[in-house]
């Protein structure tokens, strides 16, 4: 396997260490690779299937202009956005917007909220949807 060199800050590199400690990962190399999948396969387009799932927008409390572009990035997905719900955790705005759509789609969706200046976490959780 080829290794790869990546420069990262000392607290970024103590918080990784920490993550592999407390969640049973056999190293930095474990976590990086899984993570890297992950991140990868949110825009694989490999088959296109329907998918469903949540993504979940969160940012500070009392930023008025994040928070109405993310009220924009809900209208501009409208076809893809099945619900939302806002609320507030520990001093911050989540957003949960349950989808359905396309790999395509989603994925454009969760590039376009973590595009929103301000925005500190984008996550997304989807299942294929099988016909019955």
């Amino acid at each position: 396997m080829p290794v790869v060199s990546v420069s990262m800050p000392e607290r970024l590199v103590e918080r990784l260490d920490e993550f592999v400690e407390n969640h049973g990962y056999s190293g930095r190399s474990e976590l990086l690779r899984r993570s890297s999948r992950r991140l990868l396969s949110e825009s694989d387009d490999v088959e296109p299937r329907r998918l469903a799932g949540v993504v979940t927008v969160g940012y500070r409390y009392g930023t008025g202009e994040v928070e109405r572009e993310v009220a924009a990035l809900r209208r501009e997905f409208e076809q893809t956005v099945t619900a939302s719900r806002h609320v507030h955790v520990a001093g911050c705005c989540v957003d949960v917007l349950v989808v359905e759509g396309e790999r395509p789609e989603l994925a454009a969706l969760v590039r376009r909220g973590r595009s929103i200046e301000g925005v500190g976490s984008v996550d997304g959780s989807f299942a294929v949807l099988e016909p019955r």
